[in-house]
């Protein structure tokens, strides 16, 4: 709830919607608990804990307002465990850099997170009664202690080296020539969706609709025609700035890789998102590449996810319903190397979207079969009628 995620979200919609005006002090206090929590959470060296950093200034700053007389932003009870976490953590920090010689501190050692597994593991041991009284707790332990190396002794690949066993067909044999029939279909699947691909973005046709101009000439045409962006644009031009850099690993031409990222951003109004969300890091796409995507690409992939026909070749259905057109002087002049390129992009901005649409479909079934089992539980609780 308390996330960076979160606080973009508000501030986006801030900006968009009219409800959300007045806003920006929720923006502001869920922007401070997630970073005391990030600072609490460092679980890598270059994220620990050190005096003067923004981390420390954060958590010292945190603590100074809650520590404010009359702060009653949460109650008497977390108010108290908040002090006595940061002034402990604080205090750790102090006395680990300055007696032991720590250079930082990982403070997501010092979470109670191992404990509580090793509590769930306790109460899922007792079977029934998942509130274990001392007694039992003891009991489960030491019961643990002496099953798992037993069990793992008992049950593991080991024999004597007297033994010798001769097998005619093993597993392992049948799982890698399966591996690597699926290996060579998915291969030939791969080199089919490619090539279809690469014959609908070279389509010879002089239609100037189906022509993609320059990145110069669809900013201007942008500009121009004063475009105002829908409430898909941003996501999509978010994506397309993803997309320029996952290119790295698509190809090692630096020509290429530069035509598809934009450093001149003020002008356009899709990049909305891009800005809320980056902190100095995130690219911003060509106009070029964002055209394709949005208008050649997204919305055949959002049509067939909608009808929601998943077969076994929803893949090579997804290319051949796109259309045709001309990619124009996409990626670098050399000759071949813009239509490979754009080629790799879009089968992976396919994925991408295959990827979020299947999320939120398994969130829904989940949420679909929890609805199914509490009406179950409730019709067992309704008496039925005599005649």
């Amino acid at each position: 709830l308390f996330s960076k995620s979160v606080a973009d979200g508000i501030l986006y919609y801030r900006q968009q919607k009219s409800n959300f005006h007045g806003s920006e002090q929720i923006e502001n206090f869920t922007r401070c608990i997630n970073d005391v929590f990030d600072a609490l959470n460092a679980r890598k060296p270059v994220e620990g804990l050190q005096k003067g950093t923004n981390q420390y200034k954060i958590l010292v700053q945190f603590f100074e307002e809650i520590c404010i007389p009359n702060c009653n932003f949460a109650s008497k009870t977390t108010s108290e465990a908040l002090k006595i976490t940061i002034k402990s953590t604080l205090d750790l920090l102090d006395y680990f850099t300055s007696s032991v010689g720590f250079k930082y501190l990982l403070t997501a050692k010092l979470n109670q997170d191992y404990l509580e597994k090793f509590f769930g593991l306790i109460r899922s041991c007792g079977g029934d009664s998942d509130s274990p009284t001392a007694t039992s707790f003891l009991q489960i332990y030491r019961l643990l202690s002496v099953h798992i190396p037993i069990s793992k002794g008992l049950h593991g690949n080991s024999r004597q080296p007297e033994e010798h066993h001769h097998t005619l067909v093993s597993i392992e044999n049948l799982l890698n020539d399966a591996k690597t029939k699926i290996q060579k279909a998915n291969a030939n699947r791969k080199t089919y969706v490619e090539e279809k691909i690469l014959e609908k973005i070279t389509c010879e046709e002089q239609d100037p609709s189906k022509v993609v101009n320059s990145s110069a000439e669809l900013l201007e045409h942008a500009v121009s025609k004063k475009f105002k962006s829908s409430e898909t644009s941003p996501i999509v031009f978010h994506l397309c700035g993803y997309l320029a850099h996952k290119a790295k690993a698509f190809t090692k031409c630096m020509a290429c890789l530069n035509s598809l990222v934009d450093c001149d951003t003020e002008n356009i109004p899709q990049a909305i998102l891009t800005k809320a969300k980056s902190i100095g890091y995130l690219k911003y796409p060509s106009m070029q590449l964002y055209d394709i995507i949005n208008n050649h690409v997204d919305p055949f992939v959002e049509k067939k996810l909608q009808e929601g026909e998943f077969i076994g070749d929803f893949i090579e259905s997804l290319v051949i319903s796109l259309n045709s057109f001309n990619a124009g002087s996409f990626g670098c002049s050399e000759s071949g190397h813009g239509p490979k390129l754009l080629v790799r992009i879009i089968i992976f901005y396919i994925s991408i979207r295959m990827h979020f649409f299947v999320r939120i479909f398994n969130k829904e079934q989940r949420n679909s079969s929890k609805e199914q089992k509490k009406f179950r539980k409730l019709s067992k609780l309704v008496t039925p009628k005599c005649k």
